[in-house]
């Protein structure tokens, strides 16, 4: 009993490990944004006389977590980025605990998606399962069954992390059941067209060739690494071909295929421009937060602090431009911190300056919500619904007097609303 609890402890590890890895680089820094926007909010709490040295600490931190998560996104590290933002908001969330003032829970870009997927696989996989008349098959089916309910439960209920495990461990359990109904007889078929795998990886081949040619002898390392490692899965996935494994050959190509694609230079770019690009996007969006909270204030030395913030931030423009990237690196880091740092040095706000922002963001999300319902983008839907619910919240905190935090959700809506509607629109 002991070795089976140890195996299932080991087997949602293994899970959850590879979740950041797999998820599209978009959807991990969106994940990523979100927990600026998470910090954002928070900031103004830990920067007031007495906080509690634990809660200050957990938040600290947070703060340094999330850098790295940024830092290993610029690399093209997505697993690691990932697992550094989760634990940030982790961190975070027993800062705010300390505080006596819980976050309220983020699920992860996805999960949701994953929970509904692992749902269509087993309806797939049962009619196979049952004709093969495999009883161990059988039992791994019924567990990852038990697995993604609970799953599904434990989202509605707002557990995301458990949700989130149950879910990894559903799919590697698919993942295992689809591998070993390959092994078992008809040579692995179950229905497959042998020549509709053949044109997968005949087209991965040809991906591969045009990707080489075009990136030429002048190819980056981290391009020729990506390529050597989709010519390995490539050879590996021909031999799973060869010897009827059609299951394990479609997967391994499509990898190969993926690795090739990514290696291709972004038209003529460097690869770290692109990366440099959305980190100075992220301290644009984080200055777009907190303005609104540090002019409204009047606090000469936050207002100088944001000011150096956005100057900053131009010089990183202009390095970017330069093609310095390491230093538009470093300085659009330090503008976004600056920025956060002004935004904590807030105390006293004007109420008239912030019924002023509650009243701006109404506007734009009344005008942007027609839009965006029309569109049935599912995400951009999501992001609206968010911002609306956390309108209502600095409704109800001006209401009660609340400027600071009032002030920083009607701000952070506003972006949401933003970004919701540039979604569908394409505009700025």
């Amino acid at each position: 009993m002991a070795r089976k609890i140890l195996l299932s402890a080991i087997i949602l590890l293994m899970a959850f490990a590879v979740f950041g890895q797999c998820m599209p680089p978009d959807d991990v820094e969106e994940f990523l944004n979100e927990t600026d926007e998470l910090i954002a909010e928070a900031a103004p709490r830990f920067e007031r006389e007495g906080i509690p040295e634990p809660a200050l600490d957990q938040y600290e931190r947070a703060v340094d977590f999330q850098e790295n998560a940024w830092e290993m996104f610029n690399r093209g590290n997505i697993r690691g980025a990932f697992d550094h933002s989760r634990n940030a908001r982790e961190l975070l969330q027993q800062a705010l605990r300390l505080l006596g003032a819980p976050m309220e829970p983020c699920d992860p870009p996805g999960l949701l998606e994953l929970i509904e997927n692992n749902y269509t696989i087993i309806d797939d996989l049962t009619p196979i399962v049952e004709e093969s008349g495999n009883e161990e098959i059988a039992n791994m089916l019924t567990a990852a069954i038990d697995m993604n309910d609970d799953a599904n439960d434990a989202y509605t209920a707002g557990d995301f992390m458990q949700a989130n495990r149950l879910a990894q461990s559903a799919r590697h359990t698919l993942e295992q059941i689809r591998r070993m109904l390959a092994g078992h007889g008809g040579g692995g078929g179950c229905g497959i067209d042998p020549e509709r795998i053949r044109a997968e990886l005949e087209r991965t081949d040809d991906v591969i060739a045009e990707v080489t040619e075009a990136l030429g002898e002048d190819a980056p390392d981290w391009a020729d690494e990506l390529l050597n490692r989709a010519n390995e899965l490539q050879t590996t996935a021909w031999t799973h071909f060869d010897d009827g494994d059609y299951r394990e050959a479609i997967a391994l190509t499509r990898q190969a295929r993926d690795l090739a694609l990514r290696a291709r230079r972004p038209e003529g770019r460097d690869f770290i421009a692109d990366r440099v690009e959305r980190e100075l996007e992220a301290t644009d969006n984080t200055i777009e937060r907190v303005s609104p909270i540090v002019m409204v204030s009047g606090n000469a030395d936050a207002i100088d602090l944001l000011e150096e913030a956005v100057a900053l931030q131009e010089e990183a423009r202009d390095d970017f431009e330069a093609a310095r990237y390491e230093d538009a690196l470093h300085k659009t880091n330090n503008a976004r911190r600056m920025a956060l740092r002004a935004a904590g040095m807030i105390e006293d706000f004007d109420p008239t300056g912030i019924r002023e922002a509650i009243a701006h963001t109404q506007t734009l999300i009344d005008d942007a919500t027609p839009t965006i319902e029309a569109s049935g983008n599912e995400r951009a839907i999501d992001m609206l619904e968010r911002a609306i619910a956390l309108q209502a919240e600095a409704v109800d905190d001006f209401i009660a007097e609340e400027y600071r935090s009032a002030l920083a959700k009607t701000t952070t809506a506003r972006s949401l609303g933003r970004r919701a509607l540039t979604m569908v629109t394409g505009e700025e």
